[in-house]
């Protein structure tokens, strides 16, 4: 299978997610679009040069699990594809999250590098969010659960 992807956004690990957001604010013009700490992330930062189009295009975490590079693909089907098709090739794949702006699998490359691969959904979040999602579903029941309210 041949996807059309483009990188979507790169998970850095930093010491202190404030002063590098700072860095690259000042620096390069990118936007802090949210912050905080997560158990997964530990503390964080997400900053887009496109905030209107992308929550991140750069994730800044003190957690070393973090640390990965995201794909974006223009479909959930594609997405679908993707998922399939790296199971059929015993790929490892981590997990399959629903983060209400994106349907993302994560999964490991040869050298055990992370990559995130995600269909951007449209929707829009003003906190982190992540469920586990089946993508063996099909599509209409995946665009469902995107639509549902995110519980307090």
């Amino acid at each position: 299978m041949s996807a059309k992807v483009r990188l979507g956004h790169v998970g850095v690990v930093v010491k202190n997610p404030k002063r590098s957001a700072e860095f690259y604010r000042d620096l390069f013009g990118m936007e802090v679009t949210m912050e905080g700490s997560l158990s997964g992330l530990g503390d964080f930062a997400f900053l887009s040069d496109l905030p209107q189009n992308e929550l991140q295009t750069l994730a800044l975490a003190t957690s070393p699990r973090a640390a990965h590079f995201a794909l974006a693909v223009p479909t959930l089907g594609e997405l679908k594809a993707i998922y399939a098709d790296a199971q059929a090739r015993g790929v490892r794949i981590v997990m399959a999250l629903n983060h209400r702006v994106t349907l993302s699998i994560y999964l490991l490359d040869p050298d055990d590098n992370a990559v995130e691969v995600y269909w951007p959904t449209g929707q829009k979040v003003d906190r982190p969010y992540g469920v586990p999602v089946d993508m063996g579903k099909p599509e209409s029941e995946l665009l469902d659960l995107i639509n549902q309210p995110i519980p307090n």
